[in-house]
């Protein structure tokens, strides 16, 4: 095909132009910057764990926190996790294992963790992290 006026090869330009403009602006775009969203219970130890949990990875890798503080028990979080709206949240082994794995407990840390963290992984496909480095053991306390 061959144009000879100018105003036609002018008008084609243009064409091409604009049509080569909404490509342009598509690979100009901002790449996302990485960030995570961490998410915690409705309780005070949860909120600040996962508090500390976001500036500790915000300070050690610059990578954007997005906080989900207050969400509700154990399993509104696992769901939240699971539907991707969570990428992590601090929860017990003990609580992991019987309300969401459904197993019965064992009066052996070691064992619990490992369990749980087998669990996640054949279950969810999740990985369960290292422990936080503190025991949360529960008691009683009766008058005498």
């Amino acid at each position: 095909m061959h144009f000879s006026s100018a105003s036609t090869q002018r008008s084609l330009r243009l064409c091409v132009i604009f049509l080569l403009l909404p490509c342009l602006f598509c690979g100009c775009r901002e790449n996302q910057t990485p960030h995570l969203t961490i998410g915690s219970k409705f309780f005070t130890e949860q909120v600040v764990l996962a508090e500390l949990l976001a500036q500790h990875i915000e300070a050690r890798t610059g990578v954007h926190v997005d906080r989900k503080s207050n969400l509700g028990g154990t399993l509104l979080c696992q769901k939240a996790l699971l539907a991707g709206d969570l990428d992590l949240y601090v929860e017990y082994t003990g609580t992991a294992l019987t309300a969401v794995l459904n197993e019965s407990p064992s009066a052996d840390s070691h064992d619990v963790y490992n369990r749980v963290r087998q669990g996640y992984a054949q279950r969810f496909n999740l990985e369960v992290t290292e422990p936080l480095g503190f025991e949360n053991t529960f008691a009683m306390v009766v008058r005498g």
